[in-house]
């Protein structure tokens, strides 16, 4: 089987590689279960036991697409957090990466309605005051999100191309 974890290794001289303890969350999948009832099944189960469920999930969508990948990819840890929210863990970041492609394949056999978060980064623009984007506020976020992204792409039409995408 493949290390339970590895050193990246950079291009850069300049740059020390990653260390295996901070690799952990890469390793980690955040699932947030659809209901209420879900949460509460879940409260039940020892970490032993939802690895086991998670890994009973990931076979039934390994063989309901003839994944290989997919099945090559091994569960060895979980724990419910308090949010209620499922933290699963893997051997590797490239098993992670692999199960986050085939989320939908694998989560709904785990608990009905079930859905992976997959992780996001904040960018922070310097000189940028949020409060001039109006992004401070919550009510309406959605649709001044999209005017932003419309007018970022709209006016860096030429450096970016036409094929940029803001997410």
């Amino acid at each position: 089987p493949p290390p339970t974890h590895f050193l990246s290794s950079h291009g850069s001289a300049s740059t020390n590689p990653v260390a295996p303890n901070e690799l952990v969350h890469d390793r980690q999948i955040i699932v947030k279960l659809g209901d209420s009832d879900g949460v509460k099944r879940f409260r039940t189960h020892t970490p032993a036991k939802i690895t086991k469920l998670a890994e009973k999930a990931r076979v039934k969508g390994a063989k309901e697409v003839n994944g290989l990948t997919m099945a090559s990819a091994i569960f060895v840890a979980a724990r419910q957090l308090k949010s209620g929210d499922l933290s699963l863990s893997l051997r590797t970041v490239k098993e992670a990466e692999i199960m986050r492609c085939y989320r939908q394949v694998w989560v709904k056999h785990l608990w009905k309605g079930s859905e992976v978060r997959l992780p996001s980064w904040g960018v922070v623009v310097h000189n940028v005051n949020v409060r001039s984007l109006g992004i401070d506020i919550v009510v309406g976020i959605r649709d001044r999100k999209q005017r932003i992204i419309k007018q970022l792409l709209t006016e860096n039409l030429y450096s970016w191309g036409n094929d940029a995408e803001i997410v």
